[in-house]
């Protein structure tokens, strides 16, 4: 028999946005529940699905068992799983990955163990370190430690104050990210923190140029750069306004061989496959530093749509390339 070049069926596995959080005890859970697909993302990536003439088959997680999620799998041969949810310790998405190793069922996206790491942001900063890739200076607050304002004091303001374990604009409509001082910085990482949203993590501030970096594995890496050309200036918008959207800003795509050059270690290091999305800030200097790592980057978009066109010609030309090679490497 000769070997399908694409699955007959994906399996987008993925939890509610709306129904996590009427099921969430968090007290910040509309927060929290922000790296989560709105139902809109989800339709735009089952059309992905069936604009290449394969089936696309819904798992919402929260209204299925794991009984069913079998049950469902027996009934589609010839399928992939992909996570379409964020997260480890608080949704259980990433561990679909392993799910379908368990039950040799081909996967789309990055491991399980990746995932989850790169869903920690202090873990997988650590991961680069030990590899040579500098990050931002910062120091990480957990609620019930008692020596985090020690560190924060070692860190040069302005502050950068981000929730560590969701998406990087989590919590920003709570706490603006942007503090001053080491004062307002531990105050700020607190408020989080008693919304049940953390760990925090709190970063210097680099005052340089930010990088938005798609990064697709067809038979090779390809990246596709864009400069995040800020409407308004970031640093004094965002100390002031709490909307996830301070400082507003339009993406320009452009030669950056240093910034494509830093993702790429970056996707090495990690273990990161099929495809990711970065965020890079550089320095005044220009010394470039990862802030944001998002193996679980919905496949919609603007910046998505660019990056495929430009390399592609379309996304739906772009998400072939990527399953087809995702699928040969784990069937061939």
């Amino acid at each position: 028999m000769v070997p399908l070049s694409l699955p007959k069926t994906i399996v987008l596995c993925y939890e509610d946005r709306h129904d996590w959080t009427q099921a969430s005890t968090l007290p910040l859970a509309a927060e929290a529940a922000r790296c989560l697909a709105p139902k809109a993302d989800i339709e735009l990536a089952a059309r992905l699905v069936s604009a290449n003439g394969m089936e696309a088959v819904h798992l919402p997680l929260m209204s299925v068992s794991q009984k069913e999620i079998v049950s469902t799998l027996k009934r589609h041969p010839m399928s992939m799983l992909w996570n379409v949810t964020d997260g480890l310790t608080v949704f259980c998405g990433s561990l679909i990955p392993s799910f379908g190793k368990i039950l040799k069922i081909p996967t789309f996206g990055s491991s399980t163990y990746v995932q989850g790491l790169c869903q920690n942001k202090h873990h997988w900063r650590a991961v680069l370190e030990t590899n040579g890739i500098r990050c931002l200076p910062g120091a990480v607050v957990r609620q019930g430690a008692q020596d985090e304002r020690h560190r924060i004091e070692q860190l040069a303001p302005p502050l950068f104050v981000k929730v560590a374990t969701y998406g990087n604009n989590a919590g920003f409509a709570v706490a603006s990210p942007i503090a001053v001082s080491h004062q307002e910085a531990f105050a700020k990482a607190r408020h989080l923190l008693d919304g049940g949203l953390g760990p925090v993590l709190v970063e210097e501030y680099a005052a340089g140029r930010e990088y938005s970096v798609w990064c697709f594995e067809t038979q090779a890496w390809n990246t596709v750069v864009y400069e995040k050309v800020m409407d308004t200036p970031y640093l004094t918008t965002a100390a002031k306004d709490r909307s996830p959207h301070a400082g507003c800003y339009h993406l320009r795509q452009c030669e950056a061989a240093h910034i494509s050059a830093l993702a790429l270690q970056v996707v090495a290091a990690l273990g990161i496959r099929d495809y990711v999305r970065l965020d890079i800030r550089e320095s005044e200097e220009g010394v470039p530093y990862p802030i944001d790592v998002n193996t679980g980057a919905f496949l919609v978009g603007r910046s998505f749509e660019l990056a495929c066109t430009a390399l592609k010609g379309s996304p739906q030309a772009m998400f072939s390339a990527l399953v087809r090679q995702s699928w040969r490497r784990q069937t061939s």
